[in-house]
């Protein structure tokens, strides 16, 4: 491995200084109180410090407490002297929804917190007025040039379970964090999906259960971190930046998450209508007519498509905005996206930062002309050169002042010949396959000479190639860049997890100033506000029984954090897959918000057709279960779009306060919004699933598809042979569905033509509700052209009825609005008489075992925004 020595040192003189960064004890004396017009100010001065040479203590700092809004509270600690980091562009505009004199005192009636603090040695409470609860208890503080500790102490239900805390990610792991002294480390790493180890993107967020309720923090700062859970306390290591801490009052995990996106990080990005869809992909299609032979196959066999990808394999030599001539030729790629067009179906294509350099390549000539580039800290200014799939490349840097609008040039030059529908951005950690991080090009511009190991600085000194403490022991420039590398705003060692968000707000805009249309952006790393510009995969997984399994936790972490509209790669990227994980994966990721099927070149094929015809039975039937939830899934997201939260939710998050012990630890099944319920096979062999009914017996729980009766509470068994998925539906919740027919639902426009069939499933006092909001799908502004309905059913005595309110009416061109069949699930009695606007209908159906209801009513010619049904029972 070139250049492994780097490596070698920075884990001896780590280990070396560990011990030392762990004996550094610090304590601050708060004074000089003052009340501000949003909340309070303090000075803290170093009282005591151990003496240490690896990092400088700072003798003096300011500490900013502001009431954010009634239920966030903002604390943020800096030199008082000196000017530090500080994460730019994330934070939103401070909300004016506390009103100046509100501001001016510490207690209000309105604001649910309070705020106490020790003058020696300074410490500082959050109490949740509620309650009483402290959610925050900071407990112990070193501020350091290099190095800064801030440590909390834990509310703890049981020692021996430790708290129950969410998030820390990104990484693969149960979605209970292990509180038993882990080490989580947050550094965007681009290595695989290694168990247990920072991955792509770095969000410093968690939510905390105790008591059945949660609260929740975001420490917003950039640099490498650890975040050290113990049973009773959470430590952050931090080795550059501020302490910059937002506390979330709750106090449900809903609100937690809705407060931290509306206050602080943006609620996400609205997705077009089609992405909801399944989509193709595979490393290895070696033309555009391969990639179109496999889409018409999967139409032909009545499997659901709505997007063909196409991965690096496009591009000639694997340079951005260069097709290869021969393979991926624009003219026969714009006949096959007229094709796909006119089946009502899209094309994405990928691009990754590192920019060949090549004389006469354009992207890299303009690029050069407009100062665009990433630059070496020691090689004279000169762009760093690093080296990604194309060879020896150059890294945009995306907080220089021309680099949006020279990638925006780029992107329209691009679509002007390769109209394509949306953007995929990988790589953007971003990667380097170079160990030394960087290499010197030489004047023949072919031969590179990697850098040099770099030099320590003084003692005392800001040292970026070697940090005083290195979170997680890791090599932090292993497979990325130099960490002194220049960026217009700061350095690589400061800006590094930054740079996915960075490309995704400059691809953004781009794309749709192009398109005039609402962009699809999938990003491969994230921080905390990318889900404001883009989406998210969970990157390179691996075709295994566990990967299936940890596929769930990744997804529920990911509603935490702002980007809800995430999937991974069903059946498995690396390795290869087989019919049986296959199956019970397309079963799975049919529920994922983003459904796409994606593996390397390096594997075998694994379209669901190639496994016979047993997994395309299986495929059709679990992606026509996801398109009749299309508009489900499309309301809870705009819903999250507007006002934050999740699509879907871990089991703990809707029913905090049942009893069983175990449901703070349950992830191996999930709720779509609070109505669905999905159980899926998680095991090789398995034929039938374990799974907890949650309510504590004071739920009604139905069978998805056939409507009986769930007539168990706790853990239940649930038949489940290869050809079925378990999916639950919730009493007191209804659905509309689209009305999707095997072989002829194949895009969600077809799906979007069918009509609705609305589901209504009762609870125990016989009622239900929902709603459905619904837009053409792609505009970016979605003004008045838009439907949001709500729908009801009540009972009173033995007479029970059915109606849908337009709280906003409207009329789509692209979307029949048309209620074609009713379906109650739960009735208790006979039905005897059914009318839909006052008037009989002959024929319905109703089995009296399970009491479930069934009617056709297409020919009442009923708009789902004026419903009007009503029935009655044997009294």
């Amino acid at each position: 491995i070139i250049m492994s020595h780097i490596s070698t040192l920075l884990v001896i003189f780590t280990v070396a200084t560990l011990a030392l960064v762990s004996s550094i004890h610090a304590s601050y004396h708060a004074h000089s109180f003052q009340e501000t017009s949003d909340g309070f100010q303090l000075q803290l001065d170093l009282m005591s410090s151990t003496k240490s040479s690896i990092s400088t203590p700072i003798q003096s700092l300011i500490l900013k407490g502001q009431y954010w809004r009634d239920d966030v509270f903002r604390m943020s600690i800096r030199d008082r002297q000196k000017a530090r980091w500080e994460v730019p562009h994330v934070l939103l505009p401070k909300p004016d929804a506390i009103s100046e004199a509100t501001h001016s005192k510490r207690h209000t009636d309105a604001r649910q917190y309070s705020i106490d603090f020790q003058s020696s040695p300074f410490s500082l409470t959050v109490l949740r007025n509620s309650d009483n609860l402290a959610i925050l208890n900071l407990t112990s503080l070193i501020f350091n040039d290099q190095y800064i500790e801030v440590q909390t102490s834990l509310n703890v239900e049981d020692p021996q379970k430790g708290p129950h805390i969410y998030g820390f990610g990104e990484r693969v792991h149960n979605f209970r964090l292990n509180p038993l002294s882990q080490t989580y480390t947050l550094w965007a790493f681009d290595h695989g999906t290694p168990v247990d180890q920072p991955l792509y993107g770095s969000h410093p967020f968690h939510t905390q259960m105790y008591n059945g309720k949660f609260h929740g923090t975001f420490m917003l700062n950039s640099n490498a971190m650890d975040v050290i859970l113990e049973p009773r306390r959470l430590t952050y290591k931090m080795i550059g930046g501020i302490v910059d801490l937002f506390v979330f009052v709750g106090s449900t995990a809903e609100q937690v998450v809705q407060q931290y996106q509306q206050a602080v990080i943006g609620t996400p990005k609205m997705v077009p209508f089609w992405t909801l869809g399944n989509h193709q992909c595979r490393w290895g299609y070696k033309s555009i007519a391969e990639l179109e032979g496999v889409i018409n196959k999967y139409a032909s066999l009545g499997i659901p498509v709505d997007t063909a990808w196409s991965d690096i394999d496009w591009m000639d030599s694997y340079r951005d905005f260069d097709p290869d001539p021969i393979n991926y030729n624009p003219k026969d790629v714009q006949a096959f996206m007229g094709r796909m067009r006119q089946n009502d179906r899209h094309y994405v294509v990928i691009l990754d930062p590192g920019i060949k350099i090549l004389e006469g390549y354009k992207t890299y000539e303009e690029g050069l002309q407009q100062n665009v580039f990433v630059r070496s800290a020691v090689n004279g200014g000169k762009p760093l050169v690093a080296e990604v799939w194309p060879g020896k490349t150059l890294l945009p840097d995306w907080t220089a002042p021309n680099t949006f609008s020279w990638w925006k040039q780029q992107i329209s030059r691009f679509m002007a010949e390769y109209p394509v529908d949306g953007l995929w951005i990988d790589m953007n950690e971003p990667s380097n396959f170079l160990q030394s991080g960087e290499c010197f090009m030489q004047p023949d511009m072919t031969t590179c000479n990697d850098r040099p190991a770099p030099e320590h600085t003084p003692a005392g000194q800001f040292d970026p190639n070697y940090p005083p403490y290195l979170p997680g022991n890791m090599n932090l420039v292993d497979h990325t860049i130099s960490l002194d590398a220049v960026h217009n705003t700061s350095i690589e060692y400061n800006i590094h997890t930054m740079y996915g968000f960075y490309e995704a707000m400059a691809t953004q805009p781009a794309l749709e100033s192009v398109t005039g249309k609402r962009s699809f952006v999938l990003s491969r790393s994230t921080y905390p506000g990318s889900g404001r510009y883009t989406q998210h995969w969970l990157g390179d997984n691996n075709s295994e029984w566990s990967d299936l399994f940890y596929s769930i936790s990744g997804i529920l972490n990911f509603q935490m954090y702002g980007i809800p509209f995430v999937g991974v790669d069903i059946c498995g990227f690396g390795g290869n897959t087989n019919a049986e994980l296959c199956a019970r994966w397309v079963q799975l990721g049919s529920f994922y918000p983003f459904t796409r099927n994606h593996n390397a070149i390096n594997s075998n094929p694994q379209e669901y057709y190639v496994f016979g015809d047993k997994v395309v039975a299986i495929a059709r039937s679990s992606l026509l279960t996801k398109y009749s939830l299309l508009s489900y899934y499309y309301t809870l997201l705009h819903k999250s779009s507007k006002v934050g939260g999740t699509v879907l939710r871990p089991v703990v998050f809707e029913f905090p306060t049942d009893t069983e012990p175990t449901v703070p630890f349950i992830d191996r099944q999930f709720f779509v919004g609070s109505a669905l319920m999905v159980l899926p096979v998680l095991d090789q062999g398995a034929n039938a699933v374990t799974a907890y009914v949650p309510g504590m017996g004071k739920e009604q729980w139905y069978d998805f598809f056939s409507g009986e009766s769930v007539n168990c509470q706790g853990y239940c068994k649930f038949d489940a042979p290869l050809e079925r998925v378990n999916v639950l539906v919730r009493g007191g919740h209804s659905i509309l569905l689209h009305k999707v027919e095997e072989g002829n639902t194949t895009t969600t426009a077809q799906a979007r033509r069918d009509g609705f069939r609305l589901l209504v499933a009762l609870d125990g006092k016989q009622e239900s509700s929902g709603d459905i909001y619904i837009d053409d799908g792609e505009s970016i502004n979605v003004e008045d052209d838009f439907i949001y309905a709500s729908f009801q059913h009540r009972a009173s005595g033995s007479s029970y009825t059915i109606n849908s309110q337009a709280v906003h009416p409207g009329k789509l061109s692209n979307m029949n609005t048309q209620l074609k069949e009713l379906v109650v699930y739960g009735i208790q009695r006979n039905v005897t008489a059914l009318r839909v606007g006052g008037r009989a209908v002959s024929s319905f159906k109703f089995d009296s075992q399970s009491g479930v209801l069934t009617a056709d009513i297409s020919s009442f010619d009923v708009d789902i925004q004026k419903i009007d049904v009503a029935y009655d029972t044997q009294s």
